[in-house]
């Protein structure tokens, strides 16, 4: 793993948690699985747009 594509998943997994933080404060209500797994979509989604995007 290159130095970006380190710094890439770095960025995707705070912005994951950071997602989830928010989403546990705004609707505590919701069970754990469903914030755990927005949180992983996110990482999923921040990553990946960040690797598309510094390719062009």
């Amino acid at each position: 793993m290159s130095g970006k594509q380190a710094l890439f998943a770095l960025v995707a997994i705070i912005g994951g948690g950071v997602l989830g933080y928010f989403w546990q404060t705004s609707r505590p209500q919701d069970s754990i699985e469903i914030i755990v797994g927005v949180s992983v979509i996110a990482v999923g989604l921040i990553y990946f747009s960040l690797h598309s995007m510094s390719k062009h």
